[in-house]
C-alpha cells in the first residue's frame, strides 16, 4: 500500500510536518509495510520555503535583507531542483513587527528584491516568489528599487527610500539601472486572490487594514497608489493595474509583472507542478491531506482543491483531516474529496483546539487507519456459513 500525506500547515498550530509525523506514525501502527510518500504542501504564504524544500529534498539559502521598517537582518529562501523559492512572508512580512510598526505608509517591500538579486547573484534563472503575509502596500516599488529601478520626482531628484507614503510623489521612473538580466529571469508570481489594485476591492482598503492602515492612512495610500499605477501603466504599456491579483501583496505582483516580465499564476498550482506532485501520486493507493478549517473556500484555488483535482485524476481516493469544518464544506465532495475528519472529539473552545492540536490530530489519524483496517479485513472476512461447507 502506498499512502501520500500531503497536508497545508495549520495555522497557529501545526506545521505541515508535523502534520505528516502525526498521520506517519498512526498509518504504520495499522499498515507497518505502507510505503508512505511524505510531500509537505502550502500556497505560497506562510510556510511556503520550508515546505517546498523539504518536499523537493532541496536546500535552505540564506541573504541579508532589509525588513519591512528598514533593518538588516537574515532571511531563508529555497533551493528546490534548481528553482529558487522566495517567500515573502519572511522577506517582507508582518511577522518581525510590532504593533506599532505596523504601518503601510512606512513599510517597504526591499527586502524581497533584496532576496530577488541574491538569488540571481547564485545562478538562479527560474525564481518562484510566493506573496501571502506582507506588510506592505508600495506596490512593489521597494522590491524593483532593489533591483535597479529609480523613482523620480517631478524635479528629477530621486526618491531614496520607496514606501507607501512616497507613491504619490513619483512622477516618473528610470530603468536604465535594471539591468538585462531581470528580464532573462523567469519569475512566477504565487498568487490565489484576484484584487485589482486599487478601488474598494483594491490592495488598500481590502489588505491594507490588517497592515496597520487606519482610515486616514488608507486614504492617503489609496491617492498615492492611483497616482502611481497610471506611471506603471505607461511603462508596461497596459492596463496592469487592472489584471486579476495586481493588489494582492500591497501590488508587487503587479510591479513584477510590468517591470520584470512576470507571470502571476495560483500559488497551489505552482507549488503541486515544483513538487512533481502528479507524477509522484500516480501509483498511490490513498492521498491525506489538510489544513485548518475547511468549508467553502477550500474547494476554489486552496490547497485541497489542488490536491483533489490531481488526485480524481488519477483516480486515487482522497480523506481530508481539518481543525475545523466551517458551513459549505461539503463543496469539496465533487472536486475529488472522499471524506473529512475534524479534530475535536468532544465539544471545545477554538483556543482549546489548537492548544491541543498535535494530541488530537493523532487520535484523529489513529482513527482513520483503525477504520481502514477494519474495512481491509472485511474484504478478507469469510463469513461463518461458507466456512463449514
Amino acid at each position: 500500500m502506498k499512502i501520500v500525506v500531503a497536508p497545508d500547515s495549520f495555522k497557529g498550530s501545526l506545521t505541515s510536518q508535523e502534520v505528516i509525523a502525526s498521520v506517519r506514525q498512526s498509518a504504520l501502527k495499522y499498515f507497518p509495510d505502507a510505503e508512505i510518500e511524505e510531500i509537505p504542501i502550502a500556497d505560497g504564504g506562510d510556510g511556503t520555503v520550508e515546505a517546498v524544500v523539504f518536499a523537493t529534498g532541496g536546500a535552505i539559502l540564506s541573504a541579508e535583507a532589509t525588513d519591512p521598517v528598514g533593518r538588516q537582518r537574515n532571511v531563508i529562501y529555497g533551493n528546490a531542483n534548481g528553482r529558487a523559492i522566495i517567500g515573502m512572508s519572511e522577506t517582507s512580512g508582518l511577522a518581525p513587527l510590532s504593533e506599532g510598526e505596523r504601518n503601510p505608509l512606512e513599510t517597504t517591500s526591499k527586502g524581497t528584491g533584496d532576496v530577488i538579486r541574491q538569488a540571481m547573484n547564485d545562478g538562479f534563472d527560474e525564481i518562484f516568489v510566493g506573496i501571502g503575509g506582507s506588510a506592505t502596500n508600495d506596490c512593489g516599488s521597494g522590491c524593483m528599487q532593489a533591483l535597479g529601478l529609480k523613482f523620480l520626482r517631478e524635479d528629477g531628484s530621486e526618491i531614496a527610500h520607496m514606501c507607501g507614503k512616497e507613491l504619490i510623489n513619483v512622477a516618473k521612473v528610470d530603468d536604465g539601472m535594471l539591468g538585462p538580466r531581470l528580464k532573462k529571469t523567469k519569475i512566477t508570481i504565487m498568487c490565489d486572490v484576484t484584487n485589482p489594485l486599487t478601488g474598494e476591492n483594491g490592495a488598500t482598503y481590502v489588505y491594507g487594514p490588517q497592515k496597520g492602515g487606519t482610515p486616514e492612512r488608507l486614504e492617503q495610500l489609496e491617492a498615492g497608489m492611483i497616482s502611481y499605477a497610471k506611471i506603471m501603466d505607461e511603462y508596461a504599456g497596459s492596463k496592469v493595474s487592472d489584471m486579476p491579483g495586481a493588489g494582492a501583496a500591497g501590488g508587487i505582483g503587479a510591479a513584477l509583472t510590468a517591470y520584470a516580465g512576470a507571470k502571476m499564476t495560483s500559488g497551489i498550482e505552482a507549488i503541486l507542478d515544483v513538487v512533481q506532485f502528479e507524477r509522484r501520486i500516480f501509483d498511490a493507493d490513498l492521498i491525506v491531506t489538510g489544513e485548518g478549517r475547511v468549508d467553502q473556500q477550500s474547494a476554489f484555488g486552496k490547497v485541497i482543491h489542488g490536491v483533489a483535482q490531481y488526485a480524481k485524476k488519477a483516480d486515487v481516493p482522497v480523506v481530508v483531516i481539518a481543525g475545523s469544518v466551517g458551513e459549505g464544506a461539503e463543496a469539496v465532495y465533487p472536486i475529488g474529496v472522499n471524506t473529512i475528519m475534524a479534530l475535536p472529539d468532544k465539544p471545545m473552545t477554538l483556543d482549546h483546539c489548537i492548544d491541543d492540536a498535535y494530541a488530537l490530530l493523532s487520535k484523529t489519524a489513529d482513527r482513520l487507519f483503525s477504520l481502514l483496517a477494519v474495512g481491509q479485513n472485511l474484504g478478507r472476512r469469510v463469513p461463518p456459513h461458507v466456512r463449514t461447507l
